[in-house]
């Protein structure tokens, strides 16, 4: 596949200065299991900043850091390797990310931040996130796999990839095309599962039950008994639905 086009940053053509502007955070680990979180925070801006910014300074950018990820509790607890007990998964996450952070970019590339961590901790290390690009970062571009619903909302702009079609939909995510819209998961929730189901479970239902119970042998009775076992089993189905959607606002 070939691909062409042309590359802007705030409407001008990249400079020089690009890779001072850009910052790129990897999915595996790049932190050094040997040290601290502060200390592998403070050999990023070490290693990465100009001389004009002072130790003091460097060392309030960690400490911010630290404080806006919530890794001041382990700032002193080494990163961990294969027989060094560490930080855990989520806390050795969000120091990669804030090892790049410390920097200052204004624009932020993520490789599948969720990846390698438990849905708890990836809502934990998204919400970080949510939270750090106003203050600091002016965009966050990333990509992800399957990410849960709760994770799904806290994004701004969702551009969806596929093998054959490279991009589907570019949109906001309030309304990405219509497919991620309420009302849309419940009309082919409610053709394509709950009516089918209900209906075939239903009828097998009467089939069996309302001749062995011994009940009046009659086509009108037979079928006010199958109508009232679907109309059981749909009402049980909704108020399911009913508590599932209202369950997010709950939270």
């Amino acid at each position: 596949m070939v691909s062409s086009g042309e590359a802007f940053i705030d409407r001008y053509p990249p400079g020089s200065s690009y890779k001072y502007v850009v910052g790129y955070i990897v999915q595996d680990d790049i932190i050094s299991g040997t040290l601290t979180v502060k200390e592998n925070l403070m050999f990023s801006a070490n290693a990465h900043l100009s001389d004009d910014i002072s130790n003091d300074e460097r060392k309030q950018r960690a400490t911010k850091v630290m404080h806006d990820f919530r890794l001041e509790a382990c700032a002193d607890t080494k990163g961990g390797a294969e027989f060094l007990r560490g930080v855990s998964g989520g806390e050795r996450q969000r120091t990669c990310i804030g090892v790049e952070l410390i920097l200052s970019r204004k624009i932020l590339f993520l490789d599948e931040p969720t990846t390698v961590i438990d849905a708890s901790t990836a809502q934990n290390v998204m919400e970080c996130l949510k939270q750090y690009r106003p203050l600091a970062v002016q965009l966050l571009i990333f990509s992800i796999h399957q990410p849960r619903y709760f994770i799904f909302k806290l994004f701004d702009t969702v551009l969806l990839m596929a093998q054959v079609v490279v991009a589907i939909v570019l949109g906001l995510v309030e309304n990405v095309s219509g497919y991620c819209r309420t009302t849309t998961f419940f009309i082919a929730k409610a053709f394509c599962d709950v009516l089918p189901i209900r209906i075939v479970s239903s009828i097998l239902f009467s089939l069996i039950a309302y001749f062995m119970t011994g009940l009046e042998q009659s086509a009108g009775k037979f079928f006010g008994f199958l109508v009232t076992v679907f109309m059981t089993s749909a009402f049980g189905s909704a108020i399911c639905l009913f508590v599932s959607a209202a369950y997010s606002y709950v939270q």
